[in-house]
């Protein structure tokens, strides 16, 4: 028999998709919303839509987008991490979009959500939202059934192998990432980490610590209302001058609150 399907229609159940997930667990799960539920768990470096890396020079790719990005940052940013803090200069490569071997994954579900409804592109196609037991993933990939540090243990390699000749691992981690950034704190951040191209869904065995819930086309437009109601917005998730101003332009000031779309007008609400 197939297994019961989760879906999730409103901001209101990812309290109940929290609990659920702890419970299935035993251990605090990270979540990841997005826009297009057939999308692998695979990290921007790797996807085949990213025509700068394929194939056997993925790695030889990537060795060169670290080189050049830690080169020209310098003059970019106004706190860079020295050369050695490899952790860092990976967490703001991820968070400034460049392809990295690490995936977003948050520990609120609510983040995971707003990623998942945020891009009106995709509202005639389902979304969804992944959970993971970081500590399943740990213990099926690296032996370790815990959380990871990025600043070292079993998983450095995986951290190190982007700036150095180290053995890279043909291997997935999660590992929580030091605060180097105002995002990762607003958006409760954590990462995997991927040494291979090989989705997380497709490893053996990650019915044991992934999940995914569907998210209905059909509900995104109310969901983004409901988030945006209750604080989850593009200014409180990216705390810069930037996305304050792109936020506040687009708020209609001539109403007291957000409009609600057609389909809450329709309930009377």
């Amino acid at each position: 028999m197939a297994a019961q399907e989760w879906v999730v229609g409103s901001a209101s159940g990812l309290v109940e998709l929290s609990l659920r997930a702890n419970e299935r667990f035993g251990y605090q799960p990270y979540f990841r919303g997005q826009a297009v539920e057939s999308w692998p768990l695979v990290p921007k470096l790797y996807r085949a839509s990213n025509s700068m890396v394929s194939g056997q020079r993925v790695k030889d790719t990537e060795r060169s987008l670290v080189n050049d990005f830690v080169r020209l940052a310098q003059t970019r940013h106004a706190a860079c991490p020295g050369y050695q803090n490899f952790p860092a200069w990976l967490c703001l490569m991820q968070h400034y979009g460049m392809p990295t071997r690490l995936l977003d994954w948050t520990m609120s579900p609510f983040v995971a959500m707003y990623f998942a409804v945020l891009d009106e592109a995709y509202d005639s196609i389902d979304a969804c939202i992944w959970a993971v037991n970081s500590a399943g993933l740990n213990g099926n990939q690296l032996g370790e059934f815990s959380n990871m540090s990025m600043l070292g243990g079993a998983a450095y390699p995986l951290v190190q192998a982007p700036f150095t000749d180290v053995h890279d691992l043909d291997k997935a981690a999660f590992v929580i990432p030091p605060h180097v950034d105002k995002r990762l704190i607003a958006q409760q951040s954590a990462f995997s980490i991927h040494g291979t191209a090989l989705p997380l869904e497709q490893i053996s065995g990650s019915d044991n610590f992934l999940f995914k819930v569907r998210v209905p086309a059909s509900s995104k437009p109310l969901i983004r209302y409901e988030l945006l109601l209750t604080g989850f917005s593009q200014m409180n998730l990216f705390p810069d001058l930037q996305n304050l101003a792109e936020e506040l332009t687009r708020r209609p000031y001539a109403s007291l609150a957000p409009c609600p779309p057609a389909s809450r007008q329709d309930k009377g609400n």
